[in-house]
């Protein structure tokens, strides 16, 4: 029998709070990655899946290159 998968509770949140965070921690952090940054909103307590993630830090990251 396999061990039950750990539960997490975690906040939703939308797409907009999400690039809010990375904004915030890019500028804070230039260097970091999405997975560093991933496991670091995850640790504060909110969800997102790990896509969704990936593709909102490379909007971001994009965005602020373009500009």
């Amino acid at each position: 029998m396999q061990p039950q998968a750990p539960q997490y509770s975690r906040i939703p949140t939308t797409d907009d709070e999400v690039r809010r965070y990375i904004r915030d921690e890019l500028k804070r952090h230039p260097s970091m990655k999405h997975t560093s940054l991933l496991r670091q909103f995850r640790d504060s307590g909110r969800a997102c899946e790990q896509g969704r993630f990936r593709r909102l830090f490379y909007e971001v990251v994009g965005a602020s290159n373009a500009g």
